[in-house]
């Protein structure tokens, strides 16, 4: 039985200025895998997604309260991490990942780049 978070929070702060398409997909599919990875893998009881943007910087951090993992240990057929550092590169941003076993998780995406 997999044990959903029973609360995601969502922050976001932007300017009215637009990423380029590309660079929201790609933003877009890591949230979605992190909160997808944080359902499925953390028993996490808090999940909380942080958006910022100013200018041509990007911030997105997912973070969530659950067992975290050891990530020099992740199991084969677990792509979920390789997914999202390859849709980070793909749009030019950096992605760091925390993690200690019984101590949650935080993903961080930075981009700079050109706005629209």
């Amino acid at each position: 039985m997999v044990q959903r978070p029973c609360c995601i929070e969502v922050r976001a702060d932007s300017d009215e200025r637009r990423l380029p398409a590309e660079v929201q997909i790609g933003l877009y599919r890591i949230a979605q895998e992190a909160l997808n990875n944080t359902v499925k893998h953390a028993a996490a009881s808090r999940a909380e997604l942080q958006f910022r943007r100013r200018g041509g910087r990007a911030n997105l951090q997912i973070e969530d309260d659950g067992r975290g993992f050891d990530e020099t240990r992740t199991p084969p057929g677990h792509l979920g991490l390789s997914i999202m550092r390859e849709r980070a590169r793909a749009i030019g941003a950096q992605l760091r990942v925390e993690s200690h076993e019984g101590s949650g998780t935080r993903i961080h995406v930075r981009w700079r780049g050109a706005l629209l």
